[in-house]
């Protein structure tokens, strides 16, 4: 027989674990009441990540779009040909020995012509004589203007006007600057390319000779980019027969800074003399020996 103190001992170990499996069963319900609480959690988590999804990939998608509108911009602009679109013309042209297309360096070469402040200003044309009255010129000048923008003028030039020679002046505006408002940054790629490309493009248009006029020195731009970009397409104009005209009193560094203005881009007084000096040399070589106007290229 069992004892009745073996009983109540028994009778105290089973309560003691019902009191364990109630302690646990509530134990495993507040657990799962959490799991549920997280559960639902990550329910609106996910809900509201949906919405954020919903919001956030148009724009990516307009970025990444734009990024790709940027890149390609990049690749055309560095792949840069000038179509020869032929347009048409007024009979009968105008003629002038000498057509120089340039953007604001040669703005005072010649005629000089006064800065104003008028943003996206309109070609700027001048009829003037160079060499004692013996050489007459039509000068066309487009300040800030790139190579692109250079021959679009030309193609309107081509309809009113004929000529012996042209004078191409095209790449200060491609230039890094150090100054403090400085221009776009610099890609050499991208700057012989449309210069290049340029010069092909108004010699297939007009039919005649093309000088090119390079590059001159810049007082806070670094010298090395300028003489190398100079190089490269001097190079490309001795190969393809153009002709090539800088002017030997910007080779001086001792001159150098009289000769640019105080902005460090433009000529000065004593700059715009040495560059029509120079320019006025070489024209009048030019057409002394007579300028071949059937041209083997």
């Amino acid at each position: 027989m069992v004892k009745e103190s073996e009983v109540s001992k028994l009778k105290k170990k089973l309560n003691a674990q019902i009191n364990n499996f109630e302690k646990a069963s509530q134990r495993i319900e507040e657990v799962v009441a959490l799991l549920q609480k997280t559960l639902d959690e990550n329910n609106e988590l996910k809900k509201k990540v949906e919405h954020l999804e919903s919001i956030i990939n148009p724009k990516v998608e307009t970025v990444v779009k734009d990024v790709v509108e940027e890149l390609v911009e990049r690749v055309v602009e560095e792949e840069f040909v000038a179509e020869v679109v032929v347009p048409e013309m007024n009979d009968p042209k105008e003629y002038f020995d000498l057509l120089i297309l340039s953007d604001s360096i040669y703005r005072h070469v010649g005629v000089p012509v006064p800065k104003t402040r008028v943003k996206n200003q309109p070609p700027i044309y001048r009829r003037f004589t160079l060499c004692n009255g013996s050489i007459t010129c039509l000068k066309v000048v487009i300040p800030g203007a790139d190579s692109a923008r250079l021959f679009e003028e030309a193609s309107v030039i081509y309809c009113d006007y004929e000529f012996s020679e042209i004078l191409l002046h095209v790449g200060a505006n491609y230039i890094p600057n150090e100054h403090p408002f400085s221009r776009r940054p610099f890609y050499m790629r991208t700057a012989y390319s449309e210069i290049t490309s340029c010069l092909d493009a108004i010699r297939n248009l007009f039919e005649i000779n093309v000088t090119y006029s390079p590059i001159l020195p810049q007082r806070h731009s670094p010298p090395g980019a300028i003489r190398t970009l100079n190089l490269k397409i001097q190079n490309f104009v001795i190969s393809n027969s153009f002709n090539y005209l800088f002017p030997e009193k910007f080779e001086d560094p001792d001159a150098f800074e009289r000769l640019v203005s105080r902005d460090g881009i433009h000529l000065s007084h004593l700059g715009v003399k040495s560059l029509q000096a120079a320019v006025e040399t070489h024209m009048s070589e030019l057409f002394m020996h007579g300028i071949d106007c059937e041209l083997n290229f």
